[in-house]
């Protein structure tokens, strides 16, 4: 049996989820492997943690109202996004890696979302991270229903 193209897939998708775009359909395999391993394995439960950059973003602009209004890939928003991670990892730490990754690797928007994942996997290493929402609970599956930053 032959694999649907990716527009027939885009279609399903869109006829039963909205807004799912062709960037989450193509990570549903990696989420379903997540998803599976949580599932079965109580040490991976207890060491992963779920973040989102933009819940990151906005923490490390102030907290809750405060996230970055321009877009990710417009350069107002990786000015702004390179801003909010120079005042922690420093400027020229930032300039420096956004350099030497090359685009065809990695767009600089990636390469920021994945530098605000780093700081809040630090802050959960060093016991100050939070999350949203603030009471963990878990989902039908037992597992957390939460993202930190």
């Amino acid at each position: 049996m032959r694999r649907p193209s990716r527009r027939r897939r885009g279609a399903t998708a869109r006829s039963t989820v909205v807004g799912f775009g062709a960037q989450s359909f193509a990570i549903l395999s990696k989420i379903r492997e997540w998803d599976e391993l949580l599932r079965s394995d109580p040490q991976a439960r207890r060491v992963v943690r779920e973040v989102h950059p933009e819940v990151s973003f906005a923490a490390l602009a102030g907290g809750a109202g405060q996230g970055v209004v321009a877009s990710k890939r417009t350069p107002a928003g990786v000015a702004a996004r390179s801003a909010l991670l120079a005042a922690v990892f420093g400027e020229v730490a930032i300039s420096a890696l956004l350099q030497a990754v090359p685009p065809r690797e990695a767009k600089t928007d990636d390469v920021l979302d994945a530098l605000a994942a780093l700081w809040t996997a630090e802050r959960i290493r060093d016991g100050v991270a939070h999350s949203l929402p603030a009471e963990v609970e878990p989902d039908a599956a037992g597992l957390d229903a939460v993202i930190w930053y």
